[in-house]
């Protein structure tokens, strides 16, 4: 007993003037598509290329209609979310998310109770809670793979679409800037890659993904431009920027020049096209490429722990909790505070919007809006 044949093509046939494709659906039955070209052998031989193509049609909208599950629906959200800058991280929440409401359960058996579970079930490793900006983005997740559902019929309505996260006192956010003495500091206990990258963050306020991410193409002196156009993260798979308006030129200014320099000469002994390349001249990975990581070796039976340079410079430094991301908030506060540029413009080296800078920023300068000149007429004709 022969297969039954499924989602292939059985014939090129003329009916009607025309060309018709014969071909078994996904049940076994015969099946026409009219194509409407004329029968010439130009036109067979078009339709006899675009076979596979036709063919590979008819499993993908099989493969749609066997789309049921939570789990299924949770595999397509990340195929069709794969050039996400943020993949890695919307990887965990889909592994996390299945393995607490299970992959074979119906999205439209998920209940709202259930989802309000999940999310006070949040906590960090160390067993402080999530903080709600963060649960944002799990219950973004959680939406897009129910939207999915409920767009195909698989679902009545998407639960979450309504539902906003309750509020919650969170901690504030770990951000600190660097001030002026301690920069030095920094910079005198630094060598290397490291130095460079520190002196070239306080100056520019680049993310570390997007500083590792430089290319020697990417520095124009001649007109003073670093063009950011893309970042390199731990956890992402692609090379995006963090959103749409991440990438933008930003200026050159003369103290970041030495560093930059010094930093294309490293990458040009090592015949890279990359500033923060690794030792064999690759691609960096990651910041901690360029920061080191801890590593642990067993030295006389004993664990023995060598620290990676960021962490033996910021100890030297006498600031051993320090964050190397604090440069991109140095250059924040600094440029903020010395009155030289405009909001929008800071905003705009940085590549985020206003009330993100004020948010985070603000409470750094103090009362300085309170030191104008009060002689200003505002209304004067």
């Amino acid at each position: 007993m022969t297969d039954k044949r499924i989602n292939e093509v059985k014939s090129i046939t003329k009916k009607r003037g025309t060309l018709t494709i014969e071909f078994f659906d996904n049940e076994g039955k015969i099946r026409q598509k009219d194509t409407g070209l004329a029968p010439t052998k130009t036109n067979r031989a078009k339709l006899k290329r675009l076979i596979p193509e036709f063919e590979k049609g008819l499993r993908e909208k099989q493969e749609a209609k066997q789309i049921k599950t939570f789990g299924q629906y949770a595999n397509l959200y990340l195929e069709l979310s794969k050039d996400n800058s943020q993949i890695g991280m919307r990887r965990g929440h889909v592994k996390r998310f299945l393995s607490y409401f299970s992959k074979d359960i119906s999205p439209k058996d998920i209940k709202l109770s259930q989802v309000r579970r999940f999310f006070n079930s949040l906590y960090k490793r160390d067993g402080t809670p999530i903080v709600r900006n963060t649960k944002t983005h799990w219950r973004q997740t959680l939406k897009s793979i129910l939207q999915l559902a409920f767009e195909d019929g698989e679902a009545d309505r998407n639960i979450v679409a309504q539902w906003q996260l309750p509020k919650q006192d969170d901690p504030p956010k770990d951000i600190r800037p660097f001030n002026n003495k301690e920069v030095k500091t920094l910079l005198d206990n630094s060598k290397g890659k490291v130095h460079n990258y520190i002196g070239i963050g306080v100056h520019t306020g680049l993310r570390p993904e997007e500083l590792v991410a430089l290319m020697v193409g990417d520095i124009d002196f001649e007109k003073r431009i670093i063009s950011v156009k893309r970042a390199f993260a731990r956890l992402s798979s692609n090379t995006h920027t963090k959103n749409y308006k991440s990438m933008r030129n930003i200026p050159i200014f003369d103290d970041a020049i030495p560093y930059l320099k010094a930093q294309i000469e490293y990458a040009q002994t090592k015949n890279s096209m990359y500033l923060f390349c690794k030792q064999d001249g690759s691609r960096p990975i990651c910041s901690e490429d360029v920061t080191g990581k801890p590593k642990y070796i067993d030295k006389n039976g004993k664990l023995q722990r060598n620290d990676g340079p960021w962490h033996i410079c910021k100890k030297k430094s006498g600031l051993p909790n320090s964050k190397i991301h604090w440069t991109r908030h140095t250059f924040a506060v600094q440029a903020l505070k010395s009155k030289l540029f405009t909001p929008q413009e800071v905003a705009g080296i940085m590549g985020i919007n206003l009330e993100t800078l004020y948010g985070h920023y603000a409470k750094y300068i103090g009362d300085e809006h309170t030191k104008v000149d009060r002689s200003i007429k505002l209304f004067s004709a």
